[in-house]
């Protein structure tokens, strides 16, 4: 019966649904504790270790991916209709916003998911305290910029740049999240195509961070650092885009699997 059952090499194989040991237990039983199929955390368990936490992050994932294409959209109808069509009227306004208002919703709901703590993976007990420090890191660096910005004279400095900024630093802060979390799930290439953007990404914003209280100091200065921010901020939300979709496909089959709809 070779094969029939777990034997001391599996030591370490635990039930991905409630960490139950399964050392010596045959494949084809169940487990104690939850009831769910040996086999299932012998396909899972090398890779994954929890699969609640991997349906968080699968839900997460898709979440961050999906509102950030409604905020995308939201900011294609915003360039339609205030710079081609002109349009001034609350009636056209209200709406468009109020895709704006979902999109930060579904993003908002996906950053929490994806934080979700666990104590049976590790790395992932730590994201939620990570992602709390970056949120606080990135409000922290762009108050400074303002404050140095603010010792120049004639600085010329608008809720614009001052939200770009926010965003370019925020979004770079959140791949870094991001990152962390594909090398608790993913394969190694993977993770260091993504830290390449990140750390590229990483070197413009600390650019941007000392180079704004100089080109804020004039209207064109302004001007050019507002574009610049913005083709920054667009990059690294694709890249986030590109992320979450990774994490969303990886974590598919856990979180898709029948044997694990009671978990």
């Amino acid at each position: 019966m070779a094969g029939s059952k777990l034997y001391a090499r599996d030591v370490g194989l635990y039930c991905i649904g409630c960490g139950y040991d399964l050392r010596g237990m045959e494949v084809k039983a169940k487990c104690p504790e939850c009831g769910l199929d040996v086999s299932c955390s012998r396909c899972y368990g090398r890779a994954i270790t929890d699969a609640v936490w991997t349906k968080a992050v699968y839900r997460g994932s898709g979440l961050m991916y999906w509102g950030m294409i409604v905020f995308g959209a939201w900011i294609a109808l915003c360039i339609i209709f205030g710079v081609f069509i002109g349009a001034d009227s609350i009636a056209v306004w209200l709406p468009i916003h109020g895709i704006a208002a979902c999109g930060v919703a579904l993003m908002g709901l996906g950053i929490w998911r994806l934080a979700t703590p666990s104590e049976r993976v590790k790395g992932a007990g730590m994201l939620t305290s990570w992602g709390i420090r970056l949120v606080m890191l990135a409000v922290t660096g762009s108050v400074f910029v303002v404050l140095v910005a603010a010792i120049f004279q004639q600085v010329k400095l608008n809720q614009i740049n001052v939200y770009l900024l926010m965003a370019g630093l925020g979004s770079v802060l959140l791949l870094v999240m991001l990152g962390r979390l594909m090398r608790v799930i993913l394969n190694q290439l993977l993770c260091e195509y993504l830290s390449g953007w990140v750390r590229g990404l990483a070197y413009v914003s600390a650019a941007l961070m000392v180079v704004a209280p100089f080109l804020l100091t004039s209207t064109t200065g302004g001007c050019c650092f507002l574009v610049i921010v913005f083709v920054f901020v667009l990059a690294s939300s694709l890249v986030t885009m590109f992320a979450c979709k990774i994490i969303h496909e990886e974590t598919a089959d856990i979180a898709q699997d029948d044997r694990l709809r009671g978990i």
